[in-house]
């Protein structure tokens, strides 16, 4: 906040350095978690799936239903909607991981794992839906 009041050019320069810098660790760290969790996840029960994929969802709907009805402006409603939808998963993620054996640990860890995997994906996936609507939406009222 400093920064953008005391330099708004050089807060500039680090927005345009930070933005992708972020895409690209996020799908870096999205291709390390599918490869380390293939081992995790690979007798997870189709309904364990379902639950890892839905909860994100049903938070960032939750959120931005609680926003709405507060009156929150639209940028407001977005930051809620993200807040509640993305939990502490990873958390709970090392706090299992750090308190049983290992063979144990990977068996009570594949829910939050398959909760903190969805919800980076997803997130990931409205970031680049957005942007392409964006882009679509420029190019059509230029053209």
């Amino acid at each position: 906040m400093v920064i953008k009041w005391r330099f708004p050019q050089v807060s500039r320069l680090l927005l345009m350095v930070i933005k992708p810098f972020s895409v690209v660790l996020m799908v870096g760290g999205l291709i390390m978690a599918y490869q380390m969790g293939s081992s995790l996840l690979s007798k997870v029960q189709p309904i364990l799936v379902i639950a890892g994929v839905s909860v994100p969802l049903v938070g960032l709907l939750t959120g931005y239903v609680l926003a709405y009805i507060l009156r929150l402006p639209i940028s407001q409603r977005r930051t809620v909607s993200i807040e509640v939808g993305v939990q502490n998963s990873l958390l709970a993620l090392a706090v299992l991981q750090l308190s049983f054996h290992r063979t144990e640990a990977d068996l009570s860890s594949q829910a939050p794992f398959l909760v903190a995997l969805s919800g980076t994906s997803e997130m990931l996936l409205l970031v680049l839906l957005h942007f392409a609507y964006r882009k679509f939406k420029d190019n059509r009222g230029s053209g």
